[in-house]
């Protein structure tokens, strides 16, 4: 456990998790910067909590279906790779054990791929709400509806989050498939690029495979949004069983 939780504390305590969250943050608001300029342009006001649909809306939006998965597997996904590459590994492996070696890099990537897409989102709300308060009204006529928004708006940052987590899991698993650290960052990206393409050109019916239906669900899942997130969760522990066993090979010839 020792050797799990230093493992998180790099990713999470990294400068390139910052980075990425700051970064992914800002490129959330600015792929709808024609809204935010209609807003700012216009004397009328809008609704309120505006900011929370303004931001719904852009988690909808194809631009933030590719900035997923590139986002989500910056941080650490290729440190498995670079340290078996560059020879580290050769001489922390006998201060641990194998085990909680795979195990450190599996838990440390899919919880920073999770962690950098729902903190992005959050952290785009405060911006929206400081940036969009001035064009709202201050209170809402139905007081009954308060707060809806925002619970919409976190099931959609959860929904996301957990797509994050399967895209850094699989870029690390793919980074050892082809013995290439920048397979880390371009495998999740390639991976939703197919996904997409065969959905919207040859089998629509697999909508359960569909990044998009993941995003912004259309079909009837059962237990909702609940076994929306149980599928990719699953998803994930499939590509981890995958990982796992070609991470013990690899370390086989350290």
């Amino acid at each position: 456990m020792l050797t799990v939780r230093n493992e998180i504390r790099r990713a999470v305590l990294s400068p390139r998790f910052i980075a990425a969250v700051i970064a992914f943050s800002i490129l959330i608001i600015i792929q709808d910067f024609s809204t935010v300029f209609e807003v700012f342009d216009s004397r009328e006001f809008r609704g309120y909590e505006f900011h929370i649909t303004f931001l719904i809306n852009a988690l909808k939006k194809d631009g933030f279906m590719f900035m997923l998965p590139v986002f989500s597997s910056l941080v650490y996904t290729s440190s498995f790779m670079s340290e078996l590459k560059n020879g580290f590994i050769k001489s922390y492996l006998p201060r641990t054990k194998q085990s909680p070696y795979i195990s450190g890099k599996l838990v440390s990537s899919a919880v920073s791929g999770f962690l950098v897409v729902f903190i992005s989102i959050m952290l785009s709300e405060v911006f929206c709400y400081y940036l969009f308060r001035s064009k709202e009204y201050s209170a809402y006529s139905d007081a009954s509806q308060n707060g809806i928004h925002m619970s919409v708006l976190v099931m959609s940052a959860l929904r996301c989050s957990f797509i994050g987590m399967l895209s850094a899991v699989f870029g690390l698993t793919m980074s050892l498939v082809f013995m290439n650290q920048y397979m880390a960052f371009a495998s999740p990206f390639i991976m939703h690029y197919i996904l997409i393409i065969i959905n919207e050109r040859y089998y629509d019916s697999l909508y359960v495979f569909y990044p998009a239906e993941w995003i912004r669900p259309s079909h009837v899942w059962p237990g909702e949004d609940a076994g929306l997130i149980a599928f990719i969760v699953c998803l994930t522990g499939a590509v981890s069983m995958i990982y796992w066993f070609i991470a013990s090979r690899r370390l086989q010839d350290v």
